[in-house]
Protein backbone atom coordinates (compact mmCIF):
# COMPACT_ATOMS: atom_id res chain seq x y z
CA UNK A 1 0.00 0.00 0.00
CA UNK A 2 2.98 2.28 0.88
CA UNK A 3 4.47 2.29 -3.36
CA UNK A 4 0.61 2.35 -4.23
CA UNK A 5 0.05 5.84 -2.19
CA UNK A 6 3.49 7.25 -3.45
CA UNK A 7 2.41 6.71 -6.98
CA UNK A 8 -1.45 8.49 -6.02
CA UNK A 9 0.79 11.57 -4.52
CA UNK A 10 3.30 11.50 -7.17
CA UNK A 11 0.58 11.37 -10.26
CA UNK A 12 -1.51 13.35 -8.52
CA UNK A 13 -0.44 16.69 -10.66
CA UNK A 14 -0.07 15.10 -13.86
CA UNK A 15 -3.06 16.79 -15.20
CA UNK A 16 -1.59 20.38 -14.99
CA UNK A 17 1.69 19.40 -16.08
CA UNK A 18 0.86 17.95 -19.33
CA UNK A 19 -0.34 20.73 -20.22
CA UNK A 20 2.96 22.02 -20.91
CA UNK A 21 4.48 19.61 -22.91
CA UNK A 22 2.91 17.21 -26.00
CA UNK A 23 4.01 13.54 -25.70
CA UNK A 24 1.16 11.72 -27.09
CA UNK A 25 2.76 8.47 -27.83
CA UNK A 26 4.93 8.22 -25.14
CA UNK A 27 2.40 9.26 -22.51
CA UNK A 28 -0.20 6.37 -23.61
CA UNK A 29 2.77 3.67 -23.67
CA UNK A 30 3.92 4.96 -20.54
CA UNK A 31 0.18 5.24 -19.15
CA UNK A 32 -0.57 1.51 -20.26
CA UNK A 33 2.78 0.39 -18.44
CA UNK A 34 1.84 2.15 -15.30
CA UNK A 35 -2.08 0.52 -15.78
CA UNK A 36 -0.49 -2.94 -16.52
CA UNK A 37 1.59 -2.85 -13.03
CA UNK A 38 -1.51 -1.58 -10.86
CA UNK A 39 -4.15 -4.12 -12.90
CA UNK A 40 -1.38 -6.73 -11.94
CA UNK A 41 -1.55 -5.54 -8.14
CA UNK A 42 -5.46 -5.87 -8.36
CA UNK A 43 -5.02 -9.58 -9.82
CA UNK A 44 -3.06 -10.68 -6.62
CA UNK A 45 -5.33 -8.21 -4.70
CA UNK A 46 -7.98 -10.19 -5.71
CA UNK A 47 -6.55 -13.81 -6.02
CA UNK A 48 -6.58 -13.44 -9.97
CA UNK A 49 -10.42 -12.74 -10.09
CA UNK A 50 -9.93 -9.06 -10.54
CA UNK A 51 -10.66 -7.39 -13.96
CA UNK A 52 -9.84 -3.63 -15.04
CA UNK A 53 -13.46 -2.87 -14.94
CA UNK A 54 -14.23 -4.38 -11.37
CA UNK A 55 -10.68 -2.20 -10.98
CA UNK A 56 -12.05 1.39 -12.14
CA UNK A 57 -16.03 0.96 -12.77
CA UNK A 58 -17.60 -0.15 -9.00
CA UNK A 59 -21.13 0.33 -8.76
CA UNK A 60 -22.17 3.84 -8.33
CA UNK A 61 -23.34 2.95 -4.53
CA UNK A 62 -20.56 1.44 -3.96
CA UNK A 63 -17.74 4.45 -5.19
CA UNK A 64 -15.72 6.18 -2.05
CA UNK A 65 -12.88 7.93 -2.48
CA UNK A 66 -9.56 5.85 -2.12
CA UNK A 67 -7.96 8.79 -0.43
CA UNK A 68 -10.27 11.79 0.85
CA UNK A 69 -10.23 14.62 -1.21
CA UNK A 70 -9.59 18.55 -0.17
CA UNK A 71 -11.60 19.87 -3.17
CA UNK A 72 -14.78 19.17 -4.57
CA UNK A 73 -14.28 17.08 -8.21
CA UNK A 74 -15.13 18.97 -11.55
CA UNK A 75 -16.83 17.27 -14.06
CA UNK A 76 -16.98 19.31 -17.69
CA UNK A 77 -17.48 18.30 -21.16
CA UNK A 78 -14.88 17.42 -22.96
CA UNK A 79 -14.32 20.20 -24.94
CA UNK A 80 -14.29 22.38 -21.84
CA UNK A 81 -11.43 20.23 -19.68
CA UNK A 82 -8.64 22.51 -17.60
CA UNK A 83 -7.41 22.36 -14.38
CA UNK A 84 -10.02 23.16 -11.49
CA UNK A 85 -8.86 25.06 -8.98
Amino acid sequence: MAELMAIYCHTRPIGALSQSERCVSEYQMTARSIITHLLEGWANQTDGQGTIDDLLLAPRNLRTPAVPSTRRAVYLPLGERRLAS
